[in-house]
């Protein structure tokens, strides 16, 4: 979006990040006249990104985080490092390297690629950094702060929500300008970024706002949903969810600790399904909160729950939806 306004520019819609629909992207969409195309490299394994980057060979790179999503496919927090590892080590000497400072397993990526020429970007990181996000504020029409680089302080706002993605911005706003986009443009484009159908998505329906954040889930996308749930105006909240997978031995005390966060800002929390149940249970029952704790088989209890429970004035966030692999529905909100 942003370095459209400098030359063309191919990026993927959705979540095209494998090598078939990167190959069928490229094929379909790739013309003589772009100058940049942004490539989104998924992993399931490691490996998985060395093999998309000698196909599309990178020039520059953004490592936006080093978590546990995908915990239970990789096995140990280790082996992700090494897997993301691999787009800096596909980037040329001196090619460009920007990395969230704020994560401790992507800074480590940058320090252990000192040949390439290594931007950096955070909020709470004490590191040196290159663009520091700062004030940080939600509102219904979108996100407020400051991206504070080495010269002077540049005031936002993006009609976006969520922590996690104005930190994305923040990374944007890093690369962009290291490619030669004049500051001040990348600001202006930053303010008509458009919100994606299902992630962190604000909607006012009949006195209700609705947070839909049901694209998928890990547990910074969680916490973030509930900080803006908790930023914006209502009379009552409400948490539907399924909780947060693929974290193997963890996802038990994440989504505990999860459901403990949520008693705390919510009224009232509805787990659906029995992926999480028994951990949700169990988060509510530590604080003490058991009767903020509704329990649903389905998508279709969920919302009936809501429509005989819920009134104007009323905050309902949608968190996360279950592939079929772990329901035998076809999702619990898309």
């Amino acid at each position: 979006h942003i370095l459209q306004y400098k030359n063309p520019t191919l990026s993927a819609s959705g979540s095209i990040n494998t090598l078939m629909g990167l190959t069928r992207h490229i094929r379909e969409n790739l013309v003589r006249g772009h100058r940049f195309m942004i490539v989104e490299m998924g992993a399931f394994s490691v490996g998985s990104i060395r093999r998309l980057c000698a196909f599309t060979p990178p020039t520059a790179a953004i490592v936006t985080a080093v978590g546990d999503m995908h915990l239970e496919r990789f096995g140990s927090l280790e082996a992700i490092v090494r897997a993301k590892g691999e787009l800096a080590d596909a980037l040329p000497d001196g090619g460009l390297l920007v990395v969230n400072a704020d994560s401790p397993g992507a800074l480590r990526i940058a320090r252990d690629h000192g040949t390439r020429r290594v931007l950096l970007y955070g909020e709470s990181s004490t590191e040196r950094l290159d663009t520091r996000l700062e004030n940080v504020q939600f509102t219904r029409k979108g996100t407020t702060f400051g991206l504070r680089t080495r010269d002077r302080v540049y005031s936002c706002f993006t009609p976006l929500l969520g922590r996690p993605i104005v930190l994305n911005i923040a990374g944007a706003f890093t690369l962009a300008q290291a490619l030669g986009v004049d500051p001040d443009l990348v600001v202006g484009a930053i303010r008509t970024l458009v919100p994606v159908a299902n992630r962190l998505e604000v909607v006012e329906d009949q006195g209700i706002t609705w947070v839909r954040d049901a694209y998928n889930s890990n547990q910074f996308g969680f916490r973030a949903a509930l900080e803006v749930a908790a930023a914006l105006p209502a009379t009552r909240r409400f948490l539907v969810t399924p909780g947060v997978i693929e974290l193997g031995a963890e996802q038990f005390a994440v989504n505990q600790q999860l459901s403990q966060e949520a008693g705390a800002v919510c009224d009232c929390t509805i787990v659906v399904a029995k992926t999480n149940r028994e951990a949700f249970v169990a988060g509510h029952r530590a604080t003490g909160r058991e009767g903020q704790l509704v329990e649903v088989s389905g998508r279709a209890d969920a919302f009936r729950w809501l429509k005989e429970n819920t009134r104007r004035g009323d905050l309902v966030i949608l968190e996360n939806d279950l592939p079929d692999l772990y329901e035998k529905d076809s999702g619990l909100f898309l």
